[in-house]
């Protein structure tokens, strides 16, 4: 334990069960007369690796069950679990924009879909129209350039790359069907795609948990998911709310800016990506770039999202344009 703490940076959390730091530490106490026991039958230089490790996790910080909720066991679990969940949680803590808005209810839905007996394999699906979440595909790389992602991402690395997706196929169904999994696959809109993924639940440990997210329910139907959920845009006053911090780096629009924004904020249907190009390109804009584009957005239809996002690409100059060509998300055909 001492040495994956040195070398790959892993926390140790000891617990003194009815004995002292110090007798730990320095091997006194109840504790030192077991292991001086011990340490005879085996070499010098295991023994003084063990004493360094003794001396090095006696000297952390832990918890001595003698002394933490007054000797009751159950308190003392429950305390080294909170412990430990705390950590886990900080270790796979993703980097979430401080812009998202709007979500808490989206989230409850869908944790209660996933909630099911341990046992059970669950695939949801999630369906709504382009510009509800950000779109990022690696279809034109092959379907077996995905079962590779897939696949390192669950083993760690520890296989070699795929060359086909029948091997692809043989991995997973083999390698994955004792392992508890979550998996997300975004924005999939082809059955044969999620045949190479996640074609059947047998694939996976019990327990597991696959959510899809699709542009049409059709396809979810097709897919024959447990559960599907559609997330629809943004109601009005989270929709102001997300435009204004990107249109004035705050919660709320400048006042000479309100009806302004209200208005263009209507033409966007809730749509989160709409929200944030349209209020990213307005901000620091004059009114009268704020009324022209007003304006345009009015003559397009609220489910044209690529055409109002067009509106505000259109208006950069040519460095700028070039910027949208190297991220997916904007593709206008």
């Amino acid at each position: 334990m001492i040495e994956c703490k040195r070398s790959e940076g892993h926390i140790v959390l000891p617990i003194f069960y009815k004995v002292e730091p110090g007798h730990v530490r320095h091997q006194t106490g109840s504790f030192g007369k077991a292991f001086h026991k011990i340490k005879k039958h085996y070499k010098a230089d295991v023994v003084q690796r063990w004493e360094r490790a003794l001396q090095e996790v006696g000297s952390l910080k832990g918890w001595e069950s003698e002394r933490i909720a007054n000797g009751h066991e159950a308190e003392l679990v429950k305390i080294i679990v909170r412990k430990v969940l705390g950590e886990l949680k900080e270790a796979f803590h993703l980097d979430v924009t401080e812009n998202l808005v709007g979500i808490s209810n989206h989230v409850e839905e869908i944790m209660r879909m996933l909630k099911t007996d341990d046992t059970d394999t669950r695939f949801v699906g999630i369906h709504g129209m382009g510009g509800v979440d950000v779109r990022e595909t690696a279809k034109d790389r092959g379907a077996h350039h995905l079962q590779n992602q897939l696949i390192s991402n669950i083993l760690k690395g520890k296989h070699n790359d795929i060359s086909n997706v029948d091997e692809g196929l043989r991995i997973i169904k083999t390698r994955f069907k004792h392992k508890k999994v979550l998996i997300l696959l975004d924005d999939v809109d082809d059955v044969s795609q999620l045949n190479c993924l996640a074609g059947k639940r047998d694939w996976f440990g019990s327990g597991s948990k696959i959510i899809i997210t699709a542009r049409k329910v059709s396809f979810l139907d097709e897919a024959r998911v447990d559960n599907s959920y559609a997330l629809n845009g943004l109601d009005p006053d989270n929709s102001l709310l997300l435009f204004s911090r990107h249109a004035f780096r705050r919660d709320f629009p400048l006042p000479e800016f309100g009806d302004l924004s209200r208005e263009i904020v209507s033409t966007t249907g809730g749509l989160p990506l709409a929200l944030e190009v349209i209020g990213s390109f307005l901000c620091g804009k004059r009114l009268a770039v704020w009324k022209d584009t007003l304006k345009k957005l009015r003559q397009i239809p609220d489910k044209e999202v690529q055409e109002k996002l067009r509106v505000s690409y259109e208006a950069l100059d040519y460095e700028q344009k070039q910027i949208f060509w190297i991220l997916p998300v904007f593709h206008w055909n």
